[in-house]
C-alpha cells in the first residue's frame, strides 16, 4: 500500500495557553507520535511514515515556533518541558490514552521530560540520537555552545533586522554548511548534501528568535537523573561518526 493510500488527516489543536499546533495523522492501529530535531520538519520522517503506517497511526506535529506551528512563539513556553506539556494537550486532543514516543536528536529530550511526569501516559519510547544533557559539551566536545549562544542573542536584541538578514544567508549558503560539517556539526560521508539543504531551509523558515533561545536551552538540559527511572519499553537508536 502506498503512502497516498493510506488514512490521513491534518489539523490544529489548542495547547495548555491556547496556541495553535499543528498535527498530522498517517495509517490506523496503536499510535506512534514523531518528535523531530530543532528546527527539522515532519519531512525527515519521510522514509518511517509509509512502513509503520500500514499497522500503526503515526503522527507527526510541529512544536510551536516551527513551521505551520509558526504563530506560537510565547517565549516563556519555549522550553523542552513546554513542548513536552504541548505533546500531552496533543494526546488529548487525539482521545489517547497512551502512545509510543519516538524522539529524534531534539526531540529525545522532549519525550524523556514528558514521560518522567506522565509515566501513565507513556507506552514505551524511542530515542535516536539524540541527548539526555548538554550535547555541546559532553558530547561534541564543544564546551563554547552557550558563549556562542549569547553572544547570538545579544546580536539580535542590538539589530534584529540585520542578524535576520545574516542568519539567512549563512543558513542558505552551501559553504556554511560544509564548514557546520568540518565542525563536527554533519558527517558528509553519512549526510548528503541534499538532505542538509532541505535542513538548511528549515532552519531559515524558524524565527532566529525561537532558534537562539532552544538553542540554548539545550545547554541546561540535565535529564540524566530520569534515566535510572525509565520503567517503560525503551529502544535507544545510536551511532558514532
Amino acid at each position: 500500500m502506498s503512502l497516498s493510500e493510506l488514512p490521513k488527516s491534518s489539523g490544529y489543536f489548542n495547547s495548555y495557553d491556547g496556541a495553535r499546533l499543528y498535527f498530522e495523522t498517517h495509517g490506523q492501529g496503536p499510535p506512534v507520535i514523531l518528535c523531530y530535531g530543532l528546527a527539522c520538519s515532519t519531512n525527515h520522517w519521510i522514509h518511517q511514515i509509509q512502513p509503520f503506517a500500514k499497522n500503526y497511526q503515526v503522527i507527526l506535529w510541529d512544536y510551536r515556533g516551527h513551521h505551520f506551528s509558526n504563530n506560537s512563539t510565547e517565549a516563556t513556553h519555549l522550553s523542552i518541558s513546554g513542548f513536552a506539556d504541548d505533546l500531552l494537550y496533543l494526546m488529548d486532543h487525539l482521545g489517547l490514552t497512551k502512545a509510543s514516543l519516538w524522539g529524534h536528536s531534539f526531540g529525545a529530550p522532549i519525550i524523556l521530560d514528558f514521560a518522567s511526569r506522565f509515566q501513565d501516559r507513556t507506552a514505551n519510547l524511542v530515542l535516536i540520537n539524540g541527548f539526555a544533557q548538554n550535547p555541546f559539551q559532553d558530547v561534541m566536545g564543544f564546551p563554547l555552545a552557550s558563549q556562542l549562544a549569547r553572544l547570538a542573542d545579544s546580536a539580535f536584541d542590538e539589530l534584529p533586522s540585520s542578524f535576520k538578514f545574516l542568519w539567512e544567508s549563512l543558513v542558505n549558503n552551501p559553504l556554511a554548511l560544509r564548514l557546520s560539517a568540518l565542525a563536527g556539526g554533519f558527517n558528509l560521508s553519512l549526510a548528503h548534501l541534499k538532505d542538509l539543504e532541505v535542513y538548511a531551509k528549515g532552519v531559515a523558515s524558524v524565527s532566529p528568535a525561537v532558534f537562539l533561545k532552544l538553542f540554548r536551552s539545550m545547554t541546561g538540559i540535565v535529564s540524566t537523573d530520569y534515566l535510572e527511572r525509565v520503567s517503560c519499553p525503551t529502544l535507544i537508536i545510536s551511532g558514532e561518526k
